[in-house]
Parts: C-alpha cells; sequence; structure tokens
C-alpha cells in the first residue's frame, strides 16, 4: 500500500475521468490506514475533485442551489471536519462488544456524493416530500430513475439511478442504505402509498433494519387518507 500512492498521484491526472475517480477513491482509503500519506490524500482529492470540474463549482454549493434551497432545507450541508456544526453527532463502531469512536476518514472522499452530508430529520422529510411532488426533475427523470436498469443483454436488474427496486406484498417500494464512518442509514418508500420509513442510527456496522421490508408481513399499507 505504501508503494501505491505515489504511483497514484503521479498518473491519476492522466486518467478518464471514470478511472480517476477509482484513483481517488483508493487514495483516500490509503490515508486511512497510513497517517503519514493523509495529508497528501487531502491534497490530492481537493486538486483532482472531477465533480467540481464538471458543474463549474463545489459540489456543496451545487447541492445548495440545486436541492436544498428550493426544498427549504435549511440544515442540510457537505460534511466539514472544522465548522462548528450545532447538536452533530458523533459516530461509533461496535467492536467486540464495546463502543468505539469511528475511524478516520479522508476529509476529501467526505466531499463527495457517498455518505458525506448532514442534515436533520426534518430536512430529510423535506427532501421526501420534495421526491414525493418531484418538484426536482421533470416527471421523465424520475421514471427513468426509479425504473430497473436494461442490461446489455436485454434482461433487466432491479437497481434504478442510484435506488434498489423491490416490492412486498404487490406493493413498490424505492429503496437505498448504507453505512459509513460509525452511521447507519435506511430509506424504504413506498411511492404507492405516499409512505417513507427513515431509520438512522449513530453506530456502525449494526444496520438500523431489520429486512429489507421494514414492514412486518400482514401489515396493511394505508396513509391517513386511507388511500
Amino acid at each position: 500500500m505504501k508503494n501505491c500512492f505515489p504511483k497514484i498521484e503521479k498518473r491519476i491526472e492522466n486518467e478518464n475521468p471514470e478511472v480517476q475517480w477509482a484513483m481517488n477513491f483508493t487514495a483516500g482509503w490509503i490515508g486511512v490506514y497510513e497517517k503519514k500519506f493523509r495529508q497528501d490524500c487531502v491534497a490530492l482529492g481537493e486538486r483532482t475533485g472531477l465533480y467540481s470540474k464538471a458543474a463549474g463549482k463545489f459540489y456543496g454549493d451545487f447541492l445548495r442551489e440545486r436541492i436544498f434551497d428550493p426544498l427549504g432545507m435549511t440544515t442540510a450541508m457537505v460534511i466539514s471536519e472544522a465548522d462548528i456544526v450545532p447538536n452533530r453527532a458523533a459516530g461509533y463502531d461496535l467492536v467486540d462488544g464495546e463502543l468505539k469512536n469511528q475511524e478516520w476518514v479522508s476529509p476529501s472522499i467526505n466531499t463527495t456524493a457517498d455518505g458525506s452530508l448532514y442534515m436533520t430529520a426534518l430536512d430529510m422529510a423535506k427532501w421526501e416530500a420534495g421526491l414525493n411532488a418531484q418538484k426536482l426533475l421533470k416527471k421523465e427523470s424520475y421514471e427513468m430513475m426509479w425504473s430497473p436498469v436494461k442490461l446489455n443483454d436485454g434482461s433487466t436488474h432491479p437497481y434504478g439511478f442510484g435506488w434498489r427496486i423491490d416490492a412486498v406484498q404487490d406493493h413498490k417500494i424505492l429503496a437505498h442504505d448504507g453505512n459509513w464512518q460509525g452511521f447507519s442509514a435506511t430509506i424504504k418508500r413506498y411511492p404507492e402509498q405516499k409512505i417513507a420509513v427513515i431509520p438512522k442510527k449513530n453506530q456502525y456496522p449494526k444496520n438500523c433494519y431489520q429486512n429489507n421490508g421494514i414492514l412486518p408481513a400482514g401489515t396493511e399499507l394505508k396513509t391517513n387518507s386511507g388511500r
């Protein structure tokens, strides 16, 4: 591993965007385990951040302009190690039955589009409401995002653009879950009933849900209006 980072640093800017992303991600994890490379990993991520190149601005500024402000999400922000964030929760690992602080993660990784946001439960609810109202994208874009991907052999796979597509009791489910730096979260959306379940937990690796359906067998899906 110690010989890998210098090679990444030397070659990354000559590679295509897909390879650059993978090299940046690998460099971030090198920084986790090799302390002497951490500052270099941060500098590399800042210099070769692919999203900022494509959008012409910092990823967090783009989210603020296109998503957070239009939906009234006032607390949502990209992770910052330096900023004072009111009521910031700490993440923990459970190691041999004992709680430990989260592992160090390169700040450059925490400014990319994977596990890199802080927000309150209220802002998460505002985001879900925005999805239900389809406020941010064209209808066709949502349909594409929530449709199974078509593979080269003509078959489909139950995954859209960042959403796993499933069903319980013939009810469609749109879902995503993940764990990162001492936190675990999942979202299960039942779009036909306009119901969403979004548990969060500041402990890794224990998942914050019991099964893919979340709702137990036999549960009748209804809203307050009876729909």
